[in-house]
C-alpha cells in the first residue's frame, strides 16, 4: 500500500489560485500513472491532491516510490520554485479491504495514511535513529517495519530508522523508516 501526497496543496492554492493547484496535481498525475502501471498498479485512486496505490509485491511498492520520487525530483530541477513539487510517500502492507466501490479500506490502509503525515514533533528518538531536527518533512519515503522486513531481499535495499512514533487510533508504538535515497 502506497500513499503519495502532494505536500501544502492547500496552501499552494491560497497562494497561487485553484488554477495553478490544479496543474501541479495534473503534472503529478502524469507522472504517476505510467510509473503505476510499469510497477503492475493493482489499484489506484486520487485523494484530491494525492494517489492511494496499491500492488501486490513489495519491490514493485518500493520501486514506484523511487521511480517517481526520482522523476519529479528532476521535474523540480527544470522549473522554477513555486512550481516545484514536493511529495511524502508512505509504504505499508498488509490486509485491506476492498468495499463495494472498490476502494481499499482496513487498518493497514489506515496506518500507512497516518505513516504519511508523521510530524518531526511526535518522534520519539531512539538509538541508531534520527533526531527530531533531522526528519524531513517534505520529498521523503517513510516505511513501517513490515515493509522493511519484507524488502531487505531486494538487492540493493536501504532503509535507515527514523524512530518511533504513535499513529492515531493505532494501538502501540511504530518503528517508521526512510527509505534510502
Amino acid at each position: 500500500i502506497v500513499v503519495v501526497d502532494l505536500c501544502n496543496s492547500t496552501n499552494i492554492a491560497n497562494k497561487y489560485g485553484d488554477d495553478f493547484a490544479l496543474n501541479l496535481t495534473n503534472i503529478l498525475t502524469e507522472a504517476v500513472n505510467p510509473i503505476a502501471r510499469r510497477q503492475k498498479v493493482q489499484f489506484m485512486k486520487s485523494t484530491g491532491d494525492g494517489f492511494l496505490v496499491t500492488f501486490q509485491m513489495i519491490k514493485n511498492a518500493v520501486q514506484f516510490a523511487e521511480d517517481l520520487k526520482n522523476k519529479i525530483g528532476k521535474y523540480n530541477e527544470t522549473v522554477e520554485e513555486s512550481k516545484r513539487i514536493d511529495l511524502r510517500f508512505a509504504i505499508n502492507c498488509g490486509e485491506t479491504r476492498i468495499d463495494a466501490k472498490g476502494d481499499r479500506l482496513g487498518v493497514a490502509t489506515n496506518m500507512t495514511f497516518r505513516v504519511e503525515g508523521v510530524k518531526a514533533e511526535n518522534l520519539i528518538e531512539v538509538e541508531d535513529g534520527y533526531k527530531k531536527e533531522e526528519v524531513p518533512s517534505v520529498n521523503r519515503v517513510f516505511i513501517t517495519e513490515n515493509v522493511v522486513e519484507e524488502a531487505e531481499k531486494i538487492k540493493g535495499f536501504k532503509a535507515q530508522l527514523v524512530g518511533l512514533f504513535e499513529l492515531k487510533g493505532i494501538t502501540g508504538l511504530h518503528r517508521i523508516y526512510d527509505l534510502a535515497k
